[in-house]
């Protein structure tokens, strides 16, 4: 094998590890979109159930407005 041809192969060896290594944290970031997304759902059923249940209540709540001093 001559020299050019290992380097050849070194450099092309190079890339595909490189290839590898974007793709594994491409999919580690689409992981991680997916988990803030479901978080960002559960959130916001959080809420809504706490809504729901306030309006079940029947409370009532006076607000009244802060005085600037």
């Amino acid at each position: 094998m001559t020299e050019d041809k290992f380097g050849q192969e070194k450099i092309g060896s190079f890339f595909k590890q490189l290839d590898a290594t974007i793709a594994l944290h491409q999919r580690k970031l689409d992981l991680l979109k997916e988990q803030k997304n479901t978080t960002n759902i559960i959130r916001l059923g959080t809420i809504l159930e706490n809504i729901s249940t306030f309006l079940n209540s029947g409370s009532i709540i006076r607000i009244t407005p802060i005085k600037n001093y």
